[in-house]
């Protein structure tokens, strides 16, 4: 169903609190060429405010108020005029009269989005006049399950976001998990995120839109090593965003830094690269045993490439590697298609590899740069 852009207005209180500019103007690009191949879903409301025609203002044929009074109304105008027209009529639809007109369009009403928001932006942007929609009655609780729901699946969603929408529902994990929204051990680890200090929650929202995200797993790796010191939470966290570190190294240093002797020698190892061999608590912690706070390491050592390098593991290691990660891919594979996984453990299946595969691509692409910068 094509649903008039004019009739339709963003949620008060959409998922996303942000959109990547970058990536939506690229969405806007691609809608123009190819069109919206998934339809947002709206759901009709009768008591929302809708834009004056850009070009003409509102009512601009029928009102001399306004200079271009007189002019022939533009589709935009048409649309607005409708709306104002039947607004009225629209308060007192009842859901059966709604769902009698199901598959039609419902020129009674305006639309809130429920979820495709950035499509609806791109959309317009790219200039349409009308967007690919579904339209469903729901009321506020449903409306906010779906979107969750929706974003939720998609891999790029912030983890504040989605804690901040569950809070706004006001369900429990247990509820939320039969209400299908998601297992209620990852609610109850989105749920905690909003415990965390101010400065890391903005951190959190802040790592999506600049393309190297944090997740809520790195928030909860660091939050048992740095129970004592809240204080290193940000840059910690913001290390493991600088370099893209994973949950489990962010882990790692934290928990060499909370070993570490003197501020000085946590402050070198915030600094340094992260190494399997520097941000090891056990090898911190004896080092620690062994010279004390006074440990030249941390006064005059500076880790070189050699360093580095021979910390790295041999190439037959990493080869072996790779071919363990095929046969876990052929196993997985597997178990998916004789469903002995749960239609959950399914999702988070398809949502892990889709992460790798973008990873793998994007290292994939770096290695190859670094062969023709060689040649």
């Amino acid at each position: 169903m094509q649903i008039p852009i004019a009739l339709i207005k963003p949620s008060d209180n959409p998922i996303r609190s942000s959109m990547d500019e970058t990536k939506l103007n690229e969405l806007a690009k691609s809608i123009a060429e190819h069109g919206v191949l998934e339809p947002i879903r709206v759901r009709p409301v009768a008591d929302a405010e809708i834009d004056e025609c850009r070009e003409h203002g509102l009512f601009c044929f029928e009102y001399e108020d306004y200079p271009n009074y007189g002019s022939e109304p533009c589709d935009n105008c048409q649309n607005i005029r409708w709306t104002y027209q039947y607004e009225e009529d629209a308060d007192t639809q009842s859901e059966e009269e709604w769902e009698e007109l199901e598959g039609e369009f419902i020129p009674n009403s305006i639309f809130e989005i429920v979820y495709g928001h950035r499509r609806f932006e791109a959309c317009k942007r790219a200039g349409l006049k009308a967007i690919s929609g579904e339209i469903e009655w729901m009321d506020d609780e449903e409306a906010i399950e779906q979107a969750i729901v929706e974003n939720y699946q998609r891999d790029d969603t912030n983890p504040m976001d989605t804690a901040r929408a569950l809070k706004r529902r006001g369900l429990g994990p247990r509820e939320i998990e039969r209400r299908g929204i998601m297992s209620a051990a990852h609610a109850s680890r989105l749920l905690a995120l909003l415990d965390e200090p101010e400065e890391v929650q903005a951190l959190l929202d802040h790592s999506v839109t600049i393309g190297n995200s944090l997740h809520e797993s790195h928030a909860r790796e660091i939050r048992k090593p740095l129970a004592e010191r809240p204080d290193l939470k940000i840059p910690v966290l913001e290390k493991a965003q600088r370099e893209g570190l994973t949950a489990k190294q962010t882990q790692n240093v934290a928990e060499a830094v909370m070993a570490a002797p003197t501020e000085q020698a946590r402050d070198k190892l915030l600094e340094w690269k992260y190494s399997s061999n520097f941000h090891d608590k056990k090898r911190v912690a004896e080092r620690k045993e062994k010279f004390g706070a006074h440990d030249s390491r941390y006064r005059d050592y500076t880790p070189s490439p050699v360093g580095y390098f021979k910390n790295l593991p041999s190439v037959k290691t990493l080869l072996d590697e790779l071919k363990d990660l095929g046969s876990l891919l052929d196993k997985v594979e597997r178990v998916c298609e004789i469903e002995k996984a749960s239609p959950e453990a399914r999702l988070f299946i398809a949502r892990r590899l889709n992460k790798w595969a973008q990873e793998f691509e994007q290292r994939a692409e770096a290695i190859h740069g670094q062969d023709i910068r060689r040649d």
